[in-house]
C-alpha cells in the first residue's frame, strides 16, 4: 500500500459521511462534552467573580473606618471660618498652606489671635465635609448650617473609594510636614494661641458657667454635638488630637489603596469580557455543529460534526490556557 493510496482512504474518510445510527452517537458524545464545558466555564465565572466581588468590598469595608473617627476639633469653641469661604475646599487649602508655613494672604489675619482662629476653623471645615463624615450643609436660605451627628460617607463601588483616596490626599496635603516631623508655623502659632488672654478668659467663662461647665465635662460625642469639652479647650491639646485623627485617617486610605490594588491586580488576572464573548461564541458553534446539525441531517458530513467541533474545542481550550500565561 503506497503513501497515494493511504493519503485516500484518509481523506476519503474525513471527508465521508455518517449514518443515522452515527449521528445519534456523534450528538451524544458532543452533549456530554459541551455540557462538561458548560458547567467547568460557569463555575469558573461565579468563582471569577465572588473572588473579584469579595476583594472590592473588602476595600469599600476599609474606607468606610474613616466614619468611626472623631475629631475633637468639632467641639473647640475658638474655631472661625468665613461662610463665603466654608465650602470652597480648593481656597481652604490654598490658606491651610499659608498659614502652616507662615505665608501672608489678604484673607489672613496678621494677629496670633486672628490667626490661630482662622487656622482653627479652616481644619475643622476641612474634616467636617467630604471626604469626611459630612457636618456642613447648605440652608434653603443659602446659609451653612451644623449636623447634629455627620453623615457616613458611603461607597457604591470601587471607582468611589479611588475617587475618596484622591480627594483624601488632596485634603490632608496641608499637614504632611506635621506628619513626618518638620517643624511648621502652625504648632508655634497655637502653641502662642494657648497662652493669650483671650484663650485663658473664654475658658474662665466656660468652666465658671454652671450650664456651661457641666456640658463642657461630658464626653467626646459623634458627630459635632452641642457642646465643647474639657480637652477641647486647648488649642494644642485640639491640634494634637487633630494631627493624631488624620495620621489614622492616613492610615485607612494606606490600607484601602492595597486592597483596591489587589482587587485591580485580581480582575487584571482573570479573562477580559471579550475573550469571554469569544469563548461562549465558539460553544454555541460546537452545539450547533455537534449536536443540532448530526440531528437535524440525515446523511451529514463527518468534517462538519466532528472534525470543525474538535477544532473549535481546541481554540476554546488555547483561549482557556491563555488565561493562565
Amino acid at each position: 500500500m503506497n503513501l497515494k493510496s493511504v493519503t485516500n482512504k484518509l481523506s476519503n474518510w474525513f471527508q465521508g459521511r455518517f449514518d443515522r445510527s452515527d449521528s445519534l452517537a456523534i450528538a451524544g458524545i458532543h452533549t456530554t462534552l459541551i455540557a462538561v464545558l458548560a458547567a467547568c466555564l460557569s463555575a469558573y465565572l461565579v468563582f471569577t467573580y465572588n473572588t473579584v466581588q469579595q476583594a472590592e468590598l473588602k476595600a469599600i469595608e476599609e474606607a468606610e473606618k474613616i466614619n468611626s473617627i472623631l475629631f475633637l476639633i468639632h467641639q473647640c469653641p475658638y474655631r472661625n471660618v468665613n461662610q463665603t469661604e466654608l465650602f470652597d475646599k480648593e481656597k481652604l487649602i490654598d490658606l491651610m498652606f499659608k498659614i502652616t508655613t507662615g505665608a501672608e494672604a489678604p484673607s489672613v489675619p496678621k494677629d496670633v489671635n486672628g490667626r490661630a482662629q482662622k487656622a482653627l476653623g479652616i481644619m475643622g471645615a476641612l474634616v467636617g465635609q467630604y471626604p469626611f463624615p459630612v457636618l456642613y450643609f447648605t440652608t434653603k436660605e443659602g446659609r451653612y448650617a451644623a449636623r447634629s451627628e455627620a453623615e457616613p460617607v458611603s461607597f457604591a463601588n470601587l471607582n468611589a473609594v479611588r475617587a475618596w483616596i484622591n480627594e483624601m490626599q488632596k485634603t490632608t496635603a496641608p499637614f504632611t510636614p506635621e506628619f513626618i516631623g518638620i517643624p511648621g508655623s502652625l504648632s508655634t502659632l497655637l502653641e502662642q494661641f494657648s497662652k493669650s488672654t483671650y484663650v485663658a478668659g473664654q475658658r474662665d467663662m466656660i468652666m465658671k458657667s454652671p450650664l456651661l461647665a457641666t456640658m463642657a465635662s461630658r464626653k467626646l460625642v459623634p458627630g459635632f454635638g452641642t457642646h465643647v469639652t474639657v480637652d477641647s479647650l486647648d488649642p494644642l491639646l485640639v491640634y494634637g488630637d487633630f494631627l493624631d485623627r488624620l495620621a489614622e485617617a492616613t492610615s485607612i486610605v494606606k490600607s484601602t489603596q492595597n486592597y483596591v490594588k489587589r482587587a485591580d491586580a485580581l480582575e487584571r488576572g482573570y479573562p477580559s469580557k471579550s475573550r469571554l464573548k469569544i469563548i461562549l461564541i465558539l460553544v454555541a458553534m460546537a452545539f450547533i455543529c455537534g449536536v443540532v446539525y448530526p440531528l437535524a441531517a440525515a446523511n451529514g458530513r463527518r468534517v462538519f460534526a466532528l472534525w470543525l467541533p474538535l477544532l473549535i474545542y481546541m481554540l476554546i481550550g488555547g483561549l482557556g490556557l491563555g488565561v493562565f500565561l
